[in-house]
């Protein structure tokens, strides 16, 4: 019997054979993965808004993505991507930066960029995901200012102080900081 919850979709994948449960586990257990997140200000409960995933080193990766007929910009930028050279992801919620036109692509592209650069990555090497209000254009003020300290937990830098105009906040480690 699988530890895994039973999938109660069709269209589901399954876990991949010999995949095994970290109990307490985090996105960041296994060996070799960087996470942190900020409150940025996308959402307007001041919640975490902004995250990164970044594997310091080569890695096997895979990703599903919509059967929706509008995909969101993200969506299309990623579907471009070669996933044998993905090491990371930035994930915003607040704007689902979807039907949003070209513009949307080319804010999907800068928030690529800009994470890329922050960890040391070429953009071509970071999934963009997004989810929130559909129709409104992602608004890169506020990851901007948070790249930077969201990108030093998820290097292995040293926790950055908040330059955002909310708290700076936890990452997925339970300590606070990217291990």
């Amino acid at each position: 019997m699988s530890a895994f919850a039973p999938v109660l979709r069709d269209d589901w994948l399954a876990a991949p054979e010999g995949l095994a449960l970290i109990p307490d586990g985090t996105v960041t257990s296994p060996a070799g993965f960087m996470a942190s997140g900020v409150a940025c200000g996308l959402k307007p409960s001041g919640a975490l808004d902004l995250g990164i995933l970044h594997a310091l080193g080569p890695v096997s990766s895979a990703y599903v993505d919509t059967t929706s007929a509008l995909p969101s910009a993200p969506v299309q930028r990623n579907r471009s991507l070669d996933t044998a050279r993905l090491r990371a992801v930035v994930v915003n919620a607040g704007t689902a930066n979807a039907a949003t036109g070209s513009p949307g692509l080319d804010d999907a592209h800068a928030m690529a960029a800009r994470a890329a650069a922050a960890i040391g990555l070429r953009p071509e090497e970071v999934a963009v995901c997004s989810t929130g209000t559909i129709g409104d254009r992602i608004d890169l003020t506020p990851p901007r200012r948070a790249s930077r300290p969201s990108a030093a937990r998820a290097s292995g830098g040293p926790s950055a102080p908040p330059t955002t105009p909310r708290r700076a906040a936890p990452s997925a480690c339970a300590s606070g900081a990217a291990r």
